[in-house]
């Protein structure tokens, strides 16, 4: 099968790979308060798809390999520790200097399994550093082993409630105040953020290895100067290796304000989803799994950490023809298996249409990088894994769905993959 093609991801939002003092197979959603406090991790509420801008990722500290225990808690079991050698780290806790801001620079590698083809990415980037650069991104803390029902996404303000374009009273001197608008192009109220006009830099090539070939990136100027390896940024999956870890370098050009750099990141394993499991309605080649909107919802999957440093984050949306279903969010342990409690799937509207709705499990990992210059980095991987859901029962007042148009809610569910008439009990008996 084909892999899609024609996607550059410029960087992406990722969540630390947090280490956690021991492993349970409780996974309720009442965990203990001693639970709450040794694992508070924050989740990517609601944001499952890649982040095209790089000013919207979170802060990545640069001086701790991903997964360093605080005190006396276990150690990821590769053991890594990233030597940059004799080339400077950036000072976590340093902010920003308008004098001498330094680079910034990020570098992505992911993988994403969407409706049955593979997507690997490659990519990474160097600019100036700006102000914004220093903002933490804001989101919703969700206890581990549990969910949250989520809500709209949380600008990162400079000010509150936002800056208003044409004032001077937000934004420093170099930034400019930008709104999100409305369907009618009309600004936002407190949707208002301070931004840098910036360029990509070409710094000169780097190359990486930890791939199944080593690769060299540089910069390309068709693709608004992102640093690539092919020529639109996926990569092929041969040569993907999971559950690897990955370093680069480079020589950097002081003219640009960056020497020499180096850095690592690890890939978390593949991911397969072992229950429910998956279908192919009507024989096609999209796969979903096919569930009960009433009740709780077991999940199984390949690759779990049994010493629990790692995490996952879950995501169960929905959708209909006219609009928006919601969406939970959860935060676990990676160790194979977790159960989204019924009260939370119900919250959701599910489509009548598979492909409307969309179970998301995603590995994050949060590497590092150091240079000559550098100031500020976004070093990071995901694992991604988006499986449509079709219904297998109606709700408990089926009649019509206003949410599809007024369409009949019945158990069938109509099979995305190929557009033909939809079979009762989620739109296959395969696989049963």
């Amino acid at each position: 099968m084909r892999p899609l093609r024609g996607l550059v991801i410029f960087g992406l939002v990722a969540i630390g790979a947090l280490p956690l003092a021991g492993c349970s197979s409780d996974h309720s959603s009442d965990q203990d308060a001693d639970v709450e406090e040794e694992a508070d991790a924050a989740g990517d509420a609601g944001n499952d798809s890649p982040d095209v801008s790089p000013d919207a990722r979170p802060d990545v500290p640069l001086d701790v390999p991903p997964d360093a225990p605080d005190g006396d808690g276990p150690r990821d079991a590769r053991e890594v520790e990233f030597d940059p050698g004799d080339i400077p780290c950036p000072d976590p806790d340093a902010g920003y200097d308008a004098d001498a801001p330094g680079v910034w620079m990020f570098f992505n590698v992911g993988t994403t399994l969407m409706m049955g083809q593979f997507v690997g990415n490659a990519a990474g980037g160097f600019r100036l550093a700006a102000r914004e650069d220093w903002n933490a991104a804001t989101t919703a803390e969700i206890p581990l082993d549990t969910c949250v029902v989520d809500g709209p996404a949380t600008p990162i303000h400079e000010c509150e409630p936002g800056c208003t374009p044409g004032t001077t009273d937000c934004c420093a001197p170099e930034q400019q105040c930008v709104q999100d608008t409305d369907g009618d192009g009309n600004p936002i109220a407190g949707s208002g953020v301070c931004h840098t006009t910036r360029t990509a830099l070409d710094v000169g090539p780097f190359t990486a290895e930890g791939f199944a070939t080593p690769q060299t990136f540089a910069f390309n100027a068709a693709q608004s100067g992102a640093y690539l390896s092919t020529g639109d940024g996926t990569m092929p999956p041969e040569e993907i290796i999971y559950d690897s870890d990955y370093t680069f370098s480079g020589n950097g050009d002081p003219a640009q304000g960056l020497g020499r750099f180096a850095g690592w990141l690890h890939l978390a394993p593949e991911i397969t989803l072992t229950s429910p499991e998956p279908v192919f309605p009507g024989g096609g080649a999209i796969p979903q799994i096919n569930i009960d909107p009433t009740a709780a919802l077991p999940l199984a999957w390949t690759g779990g950490d049994p010493s629990c440093t790692r995490l996952m984050s879950i995501n169960l949306a929905g959708a209909t023809l006219s609009g928006g279903g919601g969406s939970v969010s959860c935060n676990v342990r990676d160790d194979g298996e977790f159960t989204i409690p019924a009260e939370d799937v119900s919250s959701i509207t599910f489509g009548n249409y598979s492909f409307l709705n969309v179970l998301t499990l995603r590995r994050d990992a949060v590497g590092t990088a150091c240079g000559e210059g550098l100031s500020r980095a976004e070093v990071n991987s995901q694992v991604v894994v988006l499986m449509n859901v079709g219904k297998t029962r109606p709700p408990a007042d089926a009649g019509t769905d206003a949410g599809d148009g007024g369409e009949e809610t019945t158990d069938a569910v109509e099979d995305a993959s190929d557009g033909d008439a939809a079979e009762p009990d989620g739109g296959s008996d395969a696989g049963e």
